[in-house]
Protein backbone atom coordinates (compact mmCIF):
# COMPACT_ATOMS: atom_id res chain seq x y z
CA UNK A 1 0.00 0.00 0.00
CA UNK A 2 1.55 3.39 -0.96
CA UNK A 3 2.19 6.01 2.02
CA UNK A 4 -0.27 8.13 2.39
CA UNK A 5 0.16 11.85 1.73
CA UNK A 6 0.73 14.31 3.86
CA UNK A 7 -0.37 17.87 4.37
CA UNK A 8 2.83 20.28 3.86
CA UNK A 9 3.51 24.16 4.83
CA UNK A 10 6.16 25.15 2.58
CA UNK A 11 7.98 28.64 2.43
CA UNK A 12 9.61 29.73 -0.79
CA UNK A 13 12.48 32.45 -1.37
CA UNK A 14 14.96 33.38 -3.88
CA UNK A 15 18.70 34.92 -3.51
CA UNK A 16 20.61 36.07 -6.22
CA UNK A 17 19.06 38.57 -9.09
CA UNK A 18 16.79 38.47 -12.11
CA UNK A 19 19.74 41.25 -13.88
CA UNK A 20 21.64 39.90 -16.86
CA UNK A 21 24.22 42.75 -16.89
CA UNK A 22 26.99 40.38 -16.36
CA UNK A 23 29.84 41.07 -13.92
CA UNK A 24 27.39 43.49 -12.06
CA UNK A 25 24.49 40.90 -11.96
CA UNK A 26 24.83 37.55 -10.19
CA UNK A 27 25.82 34.03 -12.50
CA UNK A 28 22.96 32.46 -10.65
CA UNK A 29 19.73 32.47 -9.36
CA UNK A 30 18.62 30.49 -6.29
CA UNK A 31 15.27 29.36 -5.11
CA UNK A 32 14.70 27.50 -2.15
CA UNK A 33 11.92 25.97 -0.48
CA UNK A 34 11.43 24.92 3.15
CA UNK A 35 8.71 22.71 4.14
CA UNK A 36 8.14 22.83 7.64
CA UNK A 37 6.42 20.19 10.09
CA UNK A 38 5.49 22.42 12.31
CA UNK A 39 5.33 26.21 11.86
CA UNK A 40 4.00 27.35 15.38
CA UNK A 41 7.43 25.29 16.64
CA UNK A 42 9.35 27.57 14.12
CA UNK A 43 7.83 30.80 15.33
CA UNK A 44 8.14 30.22 18.62
CA UNK A 45 12.21 28.93 18.02
CA UNK A 46 12.34 32.54 15.87
CA UNK A 47 11.30 34.16 18.88
CA UNK A 48 13.22 32.48 21.61
CA UNK A 49 16.59 33.26 19.06
CA UNK A 50 15.60 36.97 18.93
CA UNK A 51 15.33 37.44 22.28
CA UNK A 52 19.16 35.77 23.08
CA UNK A 53 20.54 37.60 20.32
CA UNK A 54 19.01 40.68 22.42
CA UNK A 55 16.94 41.46 19.35
CA UNK A 56 13.24 43.47 19.56
CA UNK A 57 10.67 41.08 18.65
CA UNK A 58 9.81 43.08 15.32
CA UNK A 59 13.37 42.92 14.22
CA UNK A 60 13.75 41.25 10.64
CA UNK A 61 15.95 38.13 9.86
CA UNK A 62 17.92 39.65 6.42
CA UNK A 63 21.01 36.82 5.27
CA UNK A 64 22.23 39.34 2.68
CA UNK A 65 22.36 41.60 5.85
CA UNK A 66 23.11 39.54 8.90
CA UNK A 67 26.63 38.32 9.79
CA UNK A 68 27.40 35.09 9.58
CA UNK A 69 27.03 34.23 13.12
CA UNK A 70 23.59 35.19 13.10
CA UNK A 71 23.23 33.19 10.08
CA UNK A 72 24.88 30.03 11.42
CA UNK A 73 22.10 30.18 14.45
CA UNK A 74 19.20 30.49 12.54
CA UNK A 75 20.21 27.89 9.85
CA UNK A 76 20.84 25.60 12.98
CA UNK A 77 17.05 25.89 13.15
CA UNK A 78 16.83 23.86 10.00
CA UNK A 79 18.25 20.47 11.68
CA UNK A 80 16.88 21.26 14.82
CA UNK A 81 12.99 21.38 13.67
CA UNK A 82 13.42 18.68 10.99
CA UNK A 83 12.71 21.02 8.19
CA UNK A 84 13.46 19.57 4.33
CA UNK A 85 15.27 21.65 2.11
CA UNK A 86 14.71 22.10 -1.68
CA UNK A 87 16.37 24.55 -3.78
CA UNK A 88 17.28 24.97 -8.09
CA UNK A 89 19.78 27.27 -8.92
CA UNK A 90 19.96 28.83 -12.85
CA UNK A 91 22.74 29.85 -14.40
CA UNK A 92 22.01 32.79 -16.35
CA UNK A 93 24.13 32.99 -18.73
CA UNK A 94 23.13 30.22 -20.49
CA UNK A 95 19.13 31.17 -20.19
CA UNK A 96 17.16 31.38 -23.33
CA UNK A 97 16.34 34.85 -24.88
CA UNK A 98 12.94 34.79 -23.95
CA UNK A 99 13.91 34.56 -20.17
CA UNK A 100 16.26 37.42 -20.30
CA UNK A 101 13.33 39.14 -22.27
CA UNK A 102 11.04 38.73 -19.71
CA UNK A 103 12.69 37.67 -16.09
CA UNK A 104 9.35 37.45 -14.27
CA UNK A 105 8.66 34.56 -16.36
CA UNK A 106 11.97 33.23 -15.74
CA UNK A 107 11.39 33.51 -11.67
CA UNK A 108 7.72 31.66 -12.32
CA UNK A 109 9.20 29.13 -14.33
CA UNK A 110 12.26 27.97 -11.55
CA UNK A 111 9.45 28.34 -9.20
CA UNK A 112 7.19 25.80 -11.02
CA UNK A 113 10.63 23.22 -12.16
CA UNK A 114 11.23 23.56 -8.23
CA UNK A 115 7.94 22.72 -6.70
CA UNK A 116 5.41 21.12 -8.95
CA UNK A 117 6.68 17.45 -8.95
CA UNK A 118 7.38 17.46 -4.80
CA UNK A 119 3.42 19.08 -4.60
CA UNK A 120 2.22 16.79 -6.55
CA UNK A 121 3.33 14.12 -3.41
CA UNK A 122 1.27 15.71 -1.43
CA UNK A 123 -2.67 15.69 -0.88
CA UNK A 124 -2.71 19.04 0.91
CA UNK A 125 -0.25 22.13 0.92
CA UNK A 126 0.18 25.63 1.91
CA UNK A 127 2.79 27.35 -0.29
CA UNK A 128 4.06 30.92 1.54
CA UNK A 129 5.76 33.48 -0.67
CA UNK A 130 8.00 36.37 -0.09
CA UNK A 131 5.41 39.15 -1.20
CA UNK A 132 6.37 40.09 -5.03
CA UNK A 133 4.35 40.60 -8.18
CA UNK A 134 5.26 38.02 -10.68
CA UNK A 135 3.62 38.10 -13.84
CA UNK A 136 4.69 36.17 -17.16
CA UNK A 137 4.55 38.83 -19.77
CA UNK A 138 1.54 39.79 -21.15
CA UNK A 139 -0.26 37.04 -20.25
CA UNK A 140 -2.98 37.24 -17.53
CA UNK A 141 -1.37 34.38 -15.44
CA UNK A 142 0.05 36.08 -12.44
CA UNK A 143 2.16 33.21 -10.12
CA UNK A 144 -0.53 31.45 -8.19
CA UNK A 145 -2.55 30.49 -11.40
CA UNK A 146 0.33 29.80 -13.32
CA UNK A 147 1.72 27.42 -10.57
CA UNK A 148 -1.64 26.16 -9.83
CA UNK A 149 -2.27 25.91 -13.79
CA UNK A 150 1.14 23.08 -13.88
CA UNK A 151 0.79 21.49 -10.74
CA UNK A 152 -3.04 20.72 -11.92
CA UNK A 153 -1.64 19.65 -15.59
CA UNK A 154 0.14 16.55 -13.97
CA UNK A 155 -2.46 13.69 -14.41
CA UNK A 156 -2.27 12.20 -11.08
CA UNK A 157 -2.28 15.44 -9.47
CA UNK A 158 -5.19 15.30 -6.36
CA UNK A 159 -4.27 18.56 -4.13
CA UNK A 160 -5.62 20.63 -1.74
CA UNK A 161 -3.26 23.95 -2.33
CA UNK A 162 -3.09 27.84 -0.64
CA UNK A 163 -0.94 29.88 -1.82
CA UNK A 164 -0.84 33.12 0.34
CA UNK A 165 2.12 36.38 -0.16
CA UNK A 166 3.47 37.75 3.27
CA UNK A 167 5.49 40.11 3.69
CA UNK A 168 8.72 38.96 4.96
CA UNK A 169 8.84 41.08 7.92
CA UNK A 170 6.09 39.26 9.76
CA UNK A 171 6.51 35.59 8.27
CA UNK A 172 9.45 33.65 10.53
CA UNK A 173 9.21 31.07 7.65
CA UNK A 174 9.97 33.35 4.98
CA UNK A 175 12.69 34.68 6.81
CA UNK A 176 14.47 30.97 7.01
CA UNK A 177 13.44 30.33 3.76
CA UNK A 178 15.73 33.51 2.74
CA UNK A 179 18.64 32.21 4.94
CA UNK A 180 18.85 28.90 3.11
CA UNK A 181 18.10 30.38 -0.35
CA UNK A 182 21.45 32.78 0.80
CA UNK A 183 23.45 29.20 1.81
CA UNK A 184 22.52 27.30 -1.21
CA UNK A 185 23.29 30.43 -3.58
CA UNK A 186 26.24 31.24 -1.78
CA UNK A 187 27.76 27.54 -2.01
CA UNK A 188 27.84 27.76 -5.94
CA UNK A 189 28.00 31.40 -6.69
CA UNK A 190 30.79 32.41 -4.13
CA UNK A 191 32.10 29.11 -3.29
CA UNK A 192 31.07 28.92 0.32
CA UNK A 193 30.10 25.94 1.63
CA UNK A 194 29.65 27.69 5.73
CA UNK A 195 25.97 27.76 5.76
CA UNK A 196 25.44 24.93 3.06
CA UNK A 197 27.52 22.46 5.68
CA UNK A 198 24.51 23.49 8.58
CA UNK A 199 22.07 22.13 6.54
CA UNK A 200 23.51 19.22 4.78
CA UNK A 201 21.86 17.03 6.10
CA UNK A 202 18.21 18.06 5.38
CA UNK A 203 18.68 19.00 1.76
CA UNK A 204 16.80 17.10 -0.34
CA UNK A 205 16.93 18.00 -3.52
CA UNK A 206 19.54 20.84 -4.95
CA UNK A 207 18.97 21.14 -8.93
CA UNK A 208 20.22 23.03 -11.43
CA UNK A 209 19.32 24.84 -14.84
CA UNK A 210 21.19 25.99 -17.95
CA UNK A 211 24.13 24.65 -16.55
CA UNK A 212 27.62 24.88 -18.38
CA UNK A 213 28.59 21.63 -19.81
Amino acid sequence: MAPEKEKRTIYLDESGDLGFSFPASSEYLTLACIIVPSPTALKKAIRRLKISLGYPRTAEFKAAEDRWQVRQRLLSLVPDLGIEVRSISVYKPNCYQTFRDNTNSLYNFTAAALLVRYLCSCSSASLVVDRREVKIGSLPYQFDEYLKFRVFDEEDAKLSLTIRHQDSFVSPGVQLADCVANAMWRRIERKDRTGHAVISTQIRSDRRLFEPK
